[in-house]
């Protein structure tokens, strides 16, 4: 008897323990691999993103800072010399803005407040480094006051504009905050507008209006006569720079206008260092930090501007924040370029 014939026999056994084991472990080294590559990537990524971040606030910052320092003294060229402030015994401090914990004034050997008012260190400490802080002054221009003469009563504490001067509209408008220089001498706040006439009230916060004060105020402009000559005023802009740290820790860059509000540059910047270049006429010193009260913040050329900043979120590879620098030097327009028919003048 035959019997019908038959396939192959079919093999049913599986792999072996050490082939299983072999094979486990090469597919978790290549997945581990594959994993550590695609982390490391996510973190170059998350270093590139945040690191930008940096570079990003710290540009908006340096470009503000240099836009004002172009413009420091800018005006007719006694502006760039300074202006006569309130002088002399039994005189108030004059205020330098300052955050709201702080009290910064002017140095009291001031009989004029410069162009440039530079403050070494007068900033918050931060990472063991004590800030700078800097108060430039120029005019502003979104008003034309050229051939103006407001009515100034003797006692020099308001000033009211002709029918025929255009007083501004919207944030070029003249209002209480505002700097007035007469002539080429005093400086005034204004504390209350109105109508067409501008008060300067003697409790103004930056200390500008004291009438009373042996020197520097308004009432030399009269010069002993009962009444004010005509005179001509401009507006002038007072910017201060320095660094506020927030209750939660996070340092601010604070560019201020006059004595009003403080308005954050940039979040983060944590540093900021500024020194001087000189034209003494004899040996002409570069990198100035501080300055003895002899009037040698009216030779400053150009400003040398260091910040620093901190990243506002922890980078995940050092459960630290990430921190650059950037650093540039400003030549004073307005105070290295001086016009020969100014002089004249």
């Amino acid at each position: 008897m035959t019997t019908p014939a038959t396939g192959p026999i079919a093999d049913d056994r599986g792999f072996t323990l050490t082939e299983l084991l072999v094979a486990t472990a090469v597919t978790l080294a290549v997945t581990g691999a594959a994993f550590t590559a695609l982390r490391d990537a996510n973190k170059a990524a998350e270093a590139v993103g945040v690191m930008s971040d940096v570079n990003q606030t710290l540009r908006i910052a340096m470009n503000t800072i240099i836009r004002d320092l172009s413009q420091a003294g800018e005006g007719d060229y006694s502006l760039r010399t300074g202006v006569s402030i309130p002088s002399g015994a039994d005189t108030d401090p004059i205020v330098r803005p300052s955050p709201d914990a702080a009290d910064w004034f002017f140095p009291d050997t001031y009989t004029i407040l410069p162009a440039v008012s530079p403050a070494s260190g007068l900033g918050p400490v931060i990472n063991g480094v004590a800030t700078d802080v800097v108060t430039l002054l120029f005019e502003d221009r979104s008003l034309e006051f050229g051939g103006v003469t407001p009515n100034i009563p003797a006692s020099g504490a308001s000033m009211t504009f002709p029918v025929t001067f255009d007083m501004g509209t919207g944030p070029n408008a003249l209002t209480e905050g505002d700097l007035i220089r007469f002539g080429n001498g005093a400086i005034q706040e204004v504390t209350l507008r109105a109508g067409r006439t501008l008060h300067f009230q003697s409790d103004a916060a930056s200390n500008l209006n004291q009438r009373d004060a042996p020197q520097g105020s308004v009432m030399e402009l009269k010069a002993g006569e009962p009444t004010f000559p005509a005179l001509q005023v401009s507006r002038v802009q007072m910017i201060t720079y320095y660094i506020r740290v927030t209750d939660g820790g996070i340092p601010q860059l604070i560019r201020r206008v006059n004595y009003g509000d403080e308005r954050v540059i940039a979040v983060g910047v944590e540093n900021l260092q500024l020194s001087w270049d000189l034209v003494d006429g004899v040996t002409n010193p570069t990198n100035v930090e501080t300055f003895a009260d002899d009037g040698a913040e009216g030779q400053i050329r150009k400003a040398n501007v260091y910040l620093a900043a901190r990243s506002q979120d922890v980078y995940s590879g050092t459960s630290e924040p990430m921190r650059t620098s950037l650093s540039t030097q400003v030549s004073l327009r307005s105070l290295a370029f001086v016009s020969r028919y100014d002089l004249q003048d």
